[in-house]
């Protein structure tokens, strides 16, 4: 079953693509009716179901699909996230705020992503995993949702071993040993870098890393 059709509206996004505007043929939430307009596609090969043909990929807002990307399956942009390159969102996945999502990427298995994700490289989230905040995920497969905290700027996530703060990743105490010049790589200022120390000594004493 179609969840959406192409409309005439059509636009250069900014990353220099020639999008199209969908709109929903069918009651999504009370905020994105039947009849209204949605989000931006590429192509219709965007948001094909491919096991069944149908438009049933779900994007809403403002948000954009291009290059390869597929979205389908019950899956669902908003807001203003964004996919390209061979990225697959699938599986009633829900991908919102200013997610950005490259590559390889596979969103699927009912998985919630909220905030400013970054996803580049073979990574895959999926089985439900719930993600928000400031994040950059590179060549990572997360199967359940990892322990976080929002900071000022950026999220510090841990998980499988590993503490990922912004952009860096690595261990515990390889995170806590270089954060001054992690922090200043990042532009955080002297009171920040503090406050992420906190965060990873926290993160510390919670999995009592020795």
């Amino acid at each position: 079953m179609d969840k959406v059709k192409l409309t005439k509206n059509s636009k250069i996004s900014a990353r220099n693509r020639f999008l199209w505007q969908v709109e929903l043929v069918v009651t999504i939430d009370a905020n994105h009716l039947e009849g209204s307009l949605g989000g931006w596609v590429e192509g219709v090969s965007n948001i094909t179901n491919p096991d069944t043909g149908d438009l049933d990929g779900i994007i809403l807002d403002d948000a954009e699909i291009f290059d390869s990307a597929k979205l389908y399956g019950g899956a669902i942009m908003r807001d203003n996230a964004q996919a390209g390159d061979s990225v697959v969102l699938r599986d009633n996945a829900d991908v919102g705020g200013n997610t950005r999502l490259h590559d390889t990427t596979i969103i699927e298995g009912g998985a919630v992503i909220k905030g400013n994700l970054l996803c580049v490289g073979a990574s895959r989230v999926h089985n439900s995993v719930n993600l928000f905040g400031d994040l950059t995920l590179k060549n990572t497969e997360l199967s359940e949702t990892p322990y976080q905290i929002q900071g000022s700027k950026h999220t510090a996530m841990y998980y499988n071993g590993l503490l990922h703060v912004g952009c860096a990743v690595g261990s515990i105490e390889n995170i806590i040993e270089n954060i001054s010049i992690l922090g200043e790589r990042a532009g955080y200022t002297p009171f920040e870098i503090q406050e992420y120390l906190g965060y990873c000594n926290r993160i510390k004493d919670k999995y009592a890393v020795q």
